[in-house]
Formats: structure tokens, sequence, C-alpha cells
């Protein structure tokens, strides 16, 4: 028989883009979102609500990937990364209209409320949206709260970029900033371990409450959206203790 060298050719690259094509190969990111995802230090691993449901999704479909392969980045790494970089996951990335064509969407897998934090012996009210500009707001960059605040028609310059929630809840400590906008779950997490507790602070106002999913890149394909998307269902009602479980264990 003849070699066909174009035949050869394209066999090995079709095999090699299946190859590429697996759940094996996908690369996931998330940030410091603790309770749902961050570093625990003491036991020198990733760990949160999210990272226990994708590993649970990883080993329902027998991928060789694990909580290990979860990279644990700042939050405009991760979001740039997933919408620029073909296989890739994020988690966990709040549902929004202006969002909802840039990724692929599993879930949702928790619900979510962003709020306004202050200083209670600030006295902050905020009655309606056009108050929110009296103030200079700390944000996380990229984050969903920035976003919400930008489509609000906040002045950009009352807005202040940190690279994660801990500089942003310092800033608010400090008196940098006047208000903090962010999830309202995480933000008394991270007060509660890193800055003795809620009690001085309060939500002074709701920007948006909606639902959290795990996203994929456009281009991820439909074979590994569908993998994810069927074992969290399956966790969802089959393995429902399991679920409730892991809210249970850091809520």
């Amino acid at each position: 028989m003849k070699f066909n060298a174009k035949l050869f050719l394209l066999f090995f690259v079709s095999f090699g883009f299946l190859l590429g094509n697996t759940i094996d190969n996908l690369k996931i990111y998330t940030e410091e979102y603790p309770p749902y995802n961050y570093f625990n230090q003491n036991k020198n691993k990733v760990e949160g609500i999210y990272v226990e449901i994708v590993e649970y999704i990883l080993k329902d479909n027998n991928s060789k990937l694990s909580g290990k392969d979860i990279q644990l980045v700042p939050w405009a790494r991760a979001y740039r990364s997933a919408l620029t970089e073909k296989n890739t996951a994020i988690f966990a990335l709040t549902w929004t209209e202006e969002r909802d064509s840039l990724f692929k969407w599993v879930g949702p897998v928790t619900n979510t409320s962003q709020v306004l934090i202050a200083k209670k012996n600030r006295g902050i009210k905020i009655t309606k949206v056009e108050d929110i500009n009296k103030y200079n707001i700390g944000v996380v960059r990229d984050d969903v709260a920035e976003q919400i605040l930008i489509n609000s028609g906040i002045d950009s310059k009352k807005i202040q970029q940190a690279h994660s929630p801990v500089l942003c809840a310092r800033m608010l400590e400090a008196g940098r900033i006047d208000l903090w906008a962010y999830g309202e779950g995480p933000a008394r997490f991270i007060m509660r371990t890193d800055f003795g507790g809620f009690d001085n602070y309060e939500v002074v106002h709701i920007l948006r409450e909606g639902e959290m999913y795990i996203g994929f890149h456009k281009d991820t394909s439909d074979e590994i959206v569908n993998m994810f998307r069927k074992s969290l269902e399956k966790l969802k009602t089959v393995d429902i203790d399991k679920y409730n479980a892991i809210l249970k264990k850091y809520l």
C-alpha cells in the first residue's frame, strides 16, 4: 500500500485535536473568594464550596485532574484567561446579562448577593443609586461588583481597584475608601477570619442578587461542558445530601 503523507498528517492533526479537547486538558482557574474558593495556609491547599464541587465533577468523570490542578490567581488574571484561552474554566462566576455571551455556563451552583459595605460609625445611608457617587468605593478589579457599578453609571473616578478582596477590606478598615462593593458572603467571611468580625460593619445597599456558575471559554467543547453539567445535576439530585453537606461545611 502506498504511503499517503497527506492522509497521515490529517489523521495526526485530528487525533491531536481530540486529545487536546478532553477534560484532562482543561485549565481551571479560581480566585481568593472565601468560603467559595480560597487558599488554606494551614493545609497548604485550595479549598471551599466550589473547589469541592469541581473535585466531585472531575472524579465523577474519571478525570486525571484534581483539586491540586486548580490554579488560584488574582481575579483579573482568571477572568482574562477564561475570556482568551480555549479549554479554560473559571469559578465562581456570577451570571449577568452583559457576561452571558462571553462564556459557556454550568449551573447555577449557588446564589449570591453583591452589596456595599461600610463602617457602622460612618452612618452612611444609600436610598438611591445616585447616592453612591458621594463616596469612594473599593472593588476587586474585573469583579462583578465593579461591573455593576459601572453599568449603573457610577463615576469611574469614585471607584478604586484592588487586586484582592483582603486589600479592599484593609482599605475600608483604614478609611481609605468609604464603601466596599463585593459579595456579601465572602466579605463577611474575610472580616470574620482576618479582621476580628463583622460587628463594626454593615451592609448599606444591595447592588444585585443573582446566581453563580462555573464558566468556560466560549470555544470550549460542548462535550466537556456537558460533562460538568451532567455531574453537577447528579450532585444536586442523586447526591443531594453530599451537596448540602458541602454547603453546610463552609456556610
